[in-house]
Formats: structure tokens, C-alpha cells, sequence
């Protein structure tokens, strides 16, 4: 009974195998699950790092305002904290805490998660599709230039962002910005294995040519 169930999931997993054939598809390899893991892990350091107010904090006036992207949070000398885009505003903005280098990385945060968005059905497109199936160079190339894009923006928001609060002396980053560092390091390495084994495939892919020849 055990020989005959073994049997019969091998005979599925070729029936599988078949079907993923006839689509010029395949089943995922290990460093396919890697780099999708990896992809949603950044998703989700990225989604965290534009969407809190802990990308710095200022003390100033003996009150205390932790800020991000769009709102900020007001602790009071008794301790009480609110959060809102009007303590942003009222407390840090028009107090000339923050200029260009704050107002830039929301437009490069937003970009770069558009960008990341994209990049996951190109993934998974790249992930199913069989080595030297039609469009599977295209993938690689628009997988690496999404991924690119999306480096860039986080680069580019650190960078500044960084740059401007050094420039004020009350002013410190805090956890929302290392998140936004770890989601940076995260796509440089979702990069890194997905264009590596293209690149590899490809190298043997020409040397099997002029072998031929």
C-alpha cells in the first residue's frame, strides 16, 4: 500500500511537471523562494518605514516630537502624546526644522514603492518561466531595472534625509529611518539573487553556443 501511494504521487508530480511543460513553466528553485522571501520581506520593511512617524525626533521648547513622512506625535512635559499632520506642521515645519530634505523623500518613498509594487509580478512571472523561454530575458532585464529604480529612491531618501537632520543640532533619526535602511539593504540583496542566476544562465547559455559552433 505505502509502494503504491509512492507510485502514485510520483505519477502526479509528473502529470505537474507535464502541464508546467506545455506553458513553458517550471517549479520554483531555492533561490527563486529566496528572492521572493526577501521581496516581501522588504514590502513589508517598506510599507512600515513610510507609513510611521519615527524617522526622527526633536526636542526642543521641553516638548518632545517624534516625526515621519506625513504626521508627527507631541509628548508633552506630562507625559500626554498626540499624533497628527497638524503637529507636523505646527511643530516642526513652521518652526523651519525641516526643509527640501524632508519634502523630497516623500516623493522618492512613494516612487520607490510604486516601483516595488511593479516588481512583483515580474518576479513571479521570472520565478514559473522554464531558462530560455521567450521573455524570460526581457523579465530579467525590466526585474533588474525595477529593482534598480526602487534602490535608487531608498538611497536617495536616506541620503537626504540624514544629511538634513545633521544639519539641525535638535534633531536625531530614529527607528522609522533604520527601517528604511534595512528595506534599502533588503532590495540590494533581492537584486543580487535575482540577477546573479540570470546572469550565470546566461554565460552558460552562450558557452553552450560556441561550443556548438
Amino acid at each position: 500500500m505505502a509502494r503504491k501511494s509512492q507510485v502514485k504521487g510520483l505519477q502526479d508530480v509528473d502529470v505537474i511537471d507535464s502541464f508546467l511543460d506545455s506553458f513553458k513553466w517550471k517549479r520554483p528553485t531555492v533561490p527563486d523562494m529566496f528572492t521572493a522571501a526577501c521581496f516581501l520581506v522588504t514590502l513589508v520593511l517598506y510599507i512600515i518605514a513610510i507609513s510611521t512617524n519615527h524617522w526622527a525626533v526633536l526636542n526642543s521648547g521641553g516638548y518632545r516630537v517624534n516625526f515621519g513622512l506625513w504626521s508627527g506625535c507631541l509628548t508633552d512635559q506630562d507625559g500626554q502624546t498626540t499624533c497628527s499632520s497638524k503637529i507636523l506642521h505646527t511643530h516642526v515645519v513652521d518652526h523651519n526644522k525641516v526643509g527640501d530634505w524632508h519634502r523630497a523623500p516623500q516623493v522618492f518613498m512613494i516612487l520607490g514603492l510604486l516601483s516595488w509594487f511593479w516588481e512583483e509580478f515580474a518576479i513571479l512571472a521570472h520565478m514559473f518561466l522554464k531558462p530560455g523561454a521567450a521573455g524570460r530575458d526581457i523579465l530579467a532585464g525590466v526585474n533588474a531595472s525595477l529593482t534598480a529604480a526602487t534602490g535608487i529612491c531608498l538611497l536617495l531618501t536616506v541620503v537626504m534625509f540624514n544629511t538634513g537632520v545633521s544639519s539641525e543640532p535638535d534633531v536625531r533619526v530614529s527607528w522609522s529611518f533604520v527601517v528604511a535602511i534595512l528595506a534599502l539593504i533588503l532590495t540590494a540583496a533581492t537584486g543580487a539573487t535575482m540577477t546573479l542566476p540570470a546572469y550565470i544562465e546566461g554565460v552558460r547559455r552562450q558557452w553552450g553556443h560556441g561550443q556548438d559552433t
